[in-house]
């Protein structure tokens, strides 16, 4: 990477860039954060996160050798990591959103506002880092996090999540975060237990199985300088040259998550 940048400073006839060059521009930044990126987010993440991310990035644009996180989460036995960038999510749409949630926090390193119903049907809410999804032996998908307050390793079916929500409490990577930041996870449908999920019709009675849309699901995306609004198969906000709604050029480039259709 460093060899990349260094041919396009050249070619450009700019200098390599460094930590120390962003100095003139520390306070326009840190003023203008909310103004320049808060319409682009469904939650931002806190300047000061970015800030303690740049030694590492650009000691990592430098060369320099990234320390790797290899301690795996503690509760991870007999599971299989669900990561895959292809095919749809089988439970439904309604717990599609908060999946695509957990997944943006994840990537931001923001801790989730989980509202979820425990295997004694208590229903309240928990402030959380996520991790990763993974598939146990006996079929169930759990999200692998750690309780904020306390520190302490937790995993939660996604059956019975009702809705996440990505705070602006940024938290430090205990464990390797797993979740893909980009494009549809592969989770197949399964026959849904006895015991009932949050989405089927009621505590304790039995479901149909969820049949997936052969086609996926199609995420709607809405740009950030025009408003209008672009539906993709992948999840993916990166978008081409197209015109605003008085049937002028555009030139914003990226586009916010507004939902999925099903």
């Amino acid at each position: 990477m460093r060899e990349v940048v260094q041919r396009k400073c050249t070619f450009k006839g700019i200098p390599f860039p460094t930590l120390t060059s962003l100095d003139p521009f520390h306070e326009e930044l840190v003023g203008e954060w909310q103004n320049m990126l808060g319409h682009q987010l469904p939650a931002l993440p806190p300047v000061q996160s970015f800030l303690d991310a740049l030694p590492e990035f650009f000691d990592w644009l430098a060369g320099q050798p990234r320390p790797i996180l290899v301690t795996a989460h503690p509760l991870v036995r007999d599971t299989e990591v669900i990561r895959a960038p292809a095919g749809a999510i089988g439970f439904g749409a309604a717990n599609g959103p908060a999946i695509e949630t957990i997944r943006f926090a994840a990537a931001n390193r923001l801790c989730v506002d989980l509202e979820y119903r425990d295997e004694r049907g208590r229903h309240g809410n928990r402030v959380i880092e996520p991790y990763s999804l993974r598939r146990t032996q006996s079929g169930d998908v759990l999200l692998m996090a750690v309780r904020a307050d306390s520190g302490e390793a937790r995993s939660y079916r996604l059956d019975r999540i009702f809705s996440a929500r990505a705070t602006q409490r940024a938290f430090s990577p205990r464990y390797p975060v797993e979740l893909t930041p980009t494009g549809p996870l592969s989770i197949p449908a399964r026959e849904t237990r006895a015991s009932g999920s949050v989405f089927g019709t009621g505590f304790g009675r039995p479901r149909a199985r969820v049949q997936t849309p052969r086609t996926g699901p199609t995420y709607v995306f809405r740009c950030t300088v025009c408003g209008k609004e672009f539906e993709r198969k992948s999840y993916d906000g990166s978008l081409r040259t197209h015109k605003n709604r008085s049937g002028q050029d555009c030139y914003g480039r990226l586009g916010t998550y507004v939902r999925t259709k099903y």
